[in-house]
């Protein structure tokens, strides 16, 4: 796999929370950080599926697409209310 170097600013105290972890987990800040990154790639692949999935069930049933957004959002509201 080839590599590049890359420099970022972050928060200090999420900077000594991330080497706290990777120190916890045996791992290197830089390892921490690739899958970080991997995960919210992963996510937003994920994310952008379930959006399409949403459009399609959205068209099936003749609701615009502003109308199945009202309905995912209330179902989001249901889901942390129920938490």
């Amino acid at each position: 796999m080839q590599t590049q170097m890359v420099n970022f600013a972050i928060p200090k105290k999420i900077l000594i929370q991330a080497d706290k972890a990777a120190f916890l987990e045996s791992r290197s800040r830089s390892e921490l950080f690739r899958e970080a990154i991997k995960c919210y790639l992963n996510e937003r692949e994920e994310k952008k599926k379930d959006f399409a999935s949403i459009r399609r069930s959205a068209a099936s049933l003749n609701l615009s697409e502003k109308e199945a957004m009202v309905l995912v959002d209330k179902a989001r509201d249901e889901l942390v209310i129920n938490q």
